[in-house]
């Protein structure tokens, strides 16, 4: 018999936000999970560099346009980057869009700038 769990959007989800985590904190940055919250952001992370915060809300499905908005409104209510991170399944690697504008209803176009952790730049120079 299999005794194993099955693997459900919210186990998906929480393995995406400790992988995030990892790959930030490898970078130095400090980085806090909101577990369970539903809020806008699951992490808050800050840069060791300049200790600019981003808000990240990390997603294994659709997005929907409430968060998206919800999630820029509060970044920019708190000089924070926006940032959405996803998991890119056929490349087994976390995604990072940074959000740049705000989105319009039923559109296709969610303004944003794909990420790619670990380059000389930092996201919350973008």
């Amino acid at each position: 018999m299999d005794y194993r769990r099955p693997v459900t959007n919210y186990r998906t989800g929480v393995r995406l936000e400790y992988r995030a985590m990892e790959l930030l904190r490898r970078r130095g940055w400090y980085v806090v999970r909101s577990a369970g919250s539903h809020g806008r952001a699951d992490l808050i992370a800050l840069s060791p560099t300049d200790g600019h915060a981003v808000l990240i809300q990390c997603k294994t499905g659709s997005l929907h346009h409430e968060e998206w908005q919800r999630l820029r409104e509060t970044a920019i209510r708190y000089h924070a980057t926006p940032i959405i991170a996803a998991w890119n399944e056929t490349r087994r690697k976390v995604v990072w869009l940074v959000i740049t504008g705000d989105h319009t209803p039923g559109s296709h176009d969610w303004p944003s700038i794909a990420y790619e952790l670990g380059r000389d730049h930092d996201p919350a120079t973008l």
